[in-house]
């Protein structure tokens, strides 16, 4: 599966920065976008292996990006 647009510059923000665990109101704020959106884009990169979420209380609550 190709990545779109979007969640490749998210990815490459992420790398670039050294993002290793992020929250998606975090991510939110510096790219100007809702959370849905971030959540979106990080769902898009957990199905191709990139991300892992973070369970808190039966709740994603933060992403990991995967080495």
């Amino acid at each position: 599966m190709e990545l779109s647009k979007k969640a490749q510059v998210f990815l490459k923000y992420l790398k670039k920065n050294n993002v290793y665990k992020f929250a998606p109101i975090d991510m939110s704020l510096i790219f100007g976008v809702t959370n849905r959106t971030i959540i979106n884009w990080s769902n898009e990169l957990i199905k191709n292996g990139y991300l892992k979420s973070i369970l808190v209380n039966e709740r994603i609550r933060n992403y990991e990006v995967i080495d």
